[in-house]
């Protein structure tokens, strides 16, 4: 049996808990202590944030394993009773270097797959192909 030496913060019925109910959808945004340069700093690394959220966007639960968890968790407790957006968490200002910068990057995560996205990367090729006929001279183009 793995010992493990962090705290378990748990909001709502987690993936198992949705997937049980009648016709629950929903998707799970994810960042990783890893990447959080406080829990660097302090050398506690292990762990993750799981955001369940519905097709919408709407926040269903909260799951984070790793350092703080318990003190994290309340962030989201807050959220979800307040009825706040993920637009709201995602853009939140926390202090630097702070453990609850991973609530900010699972709920970013939400907005950077559309923002780096297939359609945003056609849309900018299309743009520079714009620019670049627009800056040929047009002796170049018809010669």
């Amino acid at each position: 049996m793995a010992a493990y030496d962090y705290d378990l913060g748990i909001l709502g019925g987690g993936a198992a808990g949705l997937t049980a109910a009648a016709g629950a959808e929903y998707r799970t945004l994810e960042a990783a202590f890893r990447d959080v340069d406080r829990a660097l700093a302090e050398g506690e690394t292990e762990g993750k944030i799981k955001v369940l959220i519905s097709p919408s966007g709407s926040l269903l639960g909260c799951q984070i394993a790793g350092h703080h968890a318990g003190e994290l968790i309340h962030e989201w407790v807050a959220a979800i009773n307040g009825g706040v957006k993920l637009s709201t968490m995602a853009g939140a200002i926390h202090a630097y270097p702070t453990l609850a910068e991973i609530s900010k990057k699972a709920a970013g995560s939400y907005y950077s797959e559309k923002l780096f996205g297939d359609r945003t990367k056609k849309i900018l090729r299309f743009l520079f192909d714009l620019k670049g006929r627009a800056c040929t001279p047009e002796e170049e183009v018809s010669g």
